[in-house]
């Protein structure tokens, strides 16, 4: 796990003393990478070393093979290598490629990326079980290629301009890169309106954009143009055809590999333990492997946002080693900005900000470097009420008592998680958005929860769940040096989960159900949980702290950028006025509009 940046002149040689800006692209991102910094620069049109049309560099987080002999950019006779993230099924590509008579020099995954491309070209990415942006300079074909992972789970962004073409991990390195900065007001609107992040490969600065995710990208040097290749495609659907017991037995071993190849690491390795079905989960297999590994959990003395209990059980039944870190004290309010500033762009609760913390204090009260996450496997075994919803619709196509029988078992969850304010966004014809805005709202075909189940589940991967999830898991981690690693995500159990029939997954609205018949080890009041928690905040009481007044009064200001862009009707700007919100106010569109705020002020926009 790292931060990148690269330059490519396309026009012209550019004298090697005038790299300040360059040097500032690498330094504004330090964060990601304390252990080591490089900037390189490249001269592939002539032999002359006192001009560089290219320029490569490297803020190291070193995780695998901690020498300097494995710093980047990684060189190797014509090739040069920037990487961030992990190639967790680096051993196994090894291993291959020293049966054809490669040599390695180091221990990284890096080197064995590297060799990889050498040795079968840019085809063989898809052999890459990872998360991963990388880029890798080609002087024998005078060619730049770019990959970013099936997931997106590490961000690659880029800009361009009439001569060169700039990338890295973090938009806020190319900010100074552009002639004019500006916003993008059309997802700013889909942000307010919609509450999307990371939908499309925009971004909130107008012209800087992301490398598609599970997309290579190769750069002419001589002309600057490129092409795309799209190397995996979720859409490509396997149904699985065998037995449900069948299926147990092959979900629970492909998730054990995607849990184990995830602990791999020279470096400490610990897991987030919320106390729900999936990070429990890789709690029990991960202890099976590494035994005594740290869990640390988030908890709070309030019984309705608190899963300590579960925590405890866990730790009574499995003796598993439990950190546990409390949120009480979190003023939210008070880490707004700098939240906002690592994520580039608004973010869209306060659980972001609750992240951090906790991002924060396993920094400083543990000694890990890496961190496991369960993000991913509600979008893989259905575990969102959404999509409990959209089974009882499914239902009704299989017969009047397939209706009532999902209904009935689904009622009490869907009771006791109901949030009208987020539910009414899967149903905008009956809940239009337009009195509070000054614009249309316009919400996609595939968002509505009338579609199949499957459907929606690959654009929550693609658009709407899994890319601004990972999002603020990587800027919030990376933050304070950590990497973040998601199980869940490993495309393996993507591609199975997406084949298995309906009821594998969800049924009597029971949810993830495969998982919870396929980890053993779990206690039976945490896999027969039914309810979904999730990593709730007290909204209702943020707002009633001093400093809510304070960034409201900010969003009413005639120069705030809400204003200057008249972007609120004044229905809303009268309710935000009043300064007294009842408990059915919709606290997650005023929280948007603080944060657009706050975003805007923090970027000067």
């Amino acid at each position: 796990m790292c931060g990148i940046y690269g330059y490519i002149n396309h026009s012209k040689l550019e004298d090697i003393k005038l790299i300040d800006r360059h040097k500032k692209s690498i330094d504004i991102i330090s964060h990601r990478g304390p252990d080591n910094s490089t900037l390189k620069f490249y001269n592939t049109k002539s032999n002359d070393n006192d001009l560089f049309n290219i320029a490569l560099g490297h803020n190291r987080l070193s995780i695998i093979d901690l020498n300097e002999s494995a710093n980047q950019p990684f060189e190797k006779d014509d090739y040069a290598i920037i990487f961030n993230g992990e190639i967790f099924n680096y051993i196994e590509l090894r291993e291959e490629l020293i049966k054809k008579g490669v040599r390695f020099n180091t221990d990284s995954d890096t080197e064995v990326l590297l060799n990889l491309y050498i040795d079968q070209g840019s085809k063989a990415f898809n052999k890459l079980n990872g998360m991963w942006a990388f880029s890798i300079l080609d002087k024998k074909k005078n060619e730049l290629v770019l990959s970013r992972d099936r997931f997106g789970i590490k961000p690659l962004y880029y800009t361009e301009t009439k001569d060169s073409f700039i990338f890295g991990s973090e938009a806020k390195q190319l900010l100074h890169h552009l002639e004019e900065l500006k916003p993008n007001l059309s997802n700013i609107k889909d942000y307010l309106s919609l509450a999307f992040l990371d939908h499309n490969n925009d971004t909130f600065f107008d012209s800087i954009y992301k490398i598609p995710a599970a997309t290579t990208r190769t750069i002419k040097l001589s002309s600057g143009q490129y092409n795309d290749e799209i190397y995996w495609n979720i859409n490509n659907i396997t149904p699985y055809k065998e037995s449900y017991n069948e299926a147990v037995i092959e979900y629970g071993a492909l998730f054990e590999d995607a849990v184990k190849i995830r602990l791999r690491s020279d470096v400490p390795v610990g897991n987030t333990l919320s106390g729900g079905l999936d990070s429990s989960s890789i709690a029990v297999v991960a202890d099976k492997h590494t035994p005594n590994l740290l869990n640390f959990s988030v908890v709070s003395a309030e019984k309705g946002i608190s899963e300590e209990v579960y925590v405890d059980e866990l730790v009574k039944e499995n003796n598993i080693n439990v950190k546990k870190i409390s949120s009480d004290a979190l003023n939210p309010w008070k880490m707004l900005e700098e939240v906002i500033y690592h994520n580039d762009e608004p973010i869209l609760s306060f659980s972001a900000v609750n992240h951090f913390n906790m991002m924060k204090k396993v920094k400083n009260e543990t000694s890990l470097t890496v961190v496991l996450s369960g993000q991913g496997g509600d979008e893989g075994l259905c575990g969102y009420g959404k999509y409990t919803i959209m089974n009882i619709l499914e239902a009704k196509k299989k017969g009047f008592s397939n209706l009532i029988s999902e209904m009935y078992y689904a009622f009490p969850r869907l009771a006791k998680e109901f949030n009208f304010n987020l539910s009414k966004r899967y149903f905008n014809k009956l809940f239009p958005q337009k009195e509070n805005f000054t614009f249309k709202v316009n919400t996609p075909k595939d968002f509505s929860i009338s579609n199949n189940i499957v459907d929606r589940q690959v654009v929550d991967y693609q658009k709407y769940s899994v890319p601004p999830l990972c999002h603020y898991e990587d800027r919030n981690a990376m933050a304070y040096a950590l990497e973040i690693r998601l199980p869940f995500l490993d495309y393996r159990l993507v591609e199975f989960s997406l084949g298995l029939p309906t009821e594998f997954k969800i049924k009597k609205g029971v949810s993830k159900r495969i998982l919870r018949d396929a980890i053993k080890a779990l206690p039976k009041r945490i896999s027969q949980r039914k309810v979904k928690m999730g990593f709730n905040i007290p909204e209702r009481e943020y707002f009633q702290l001093p400093e809510a007044k304070q960034f409201i009064t900010k969003v009413l200001e005639k120069d705030s950028f809400p204003s200057r862009h008249n972007l609120l009707s004044q229905d809303l700007v009268k309710t935000l006025s009043q300064d007294k919100f009842s408990k059915k106010a919709d606290f997650r569109l005023f929280q948007r509009i603080i944060f657009l705020e706050v975003w805007a002020r923090k970027f000067n926009l």
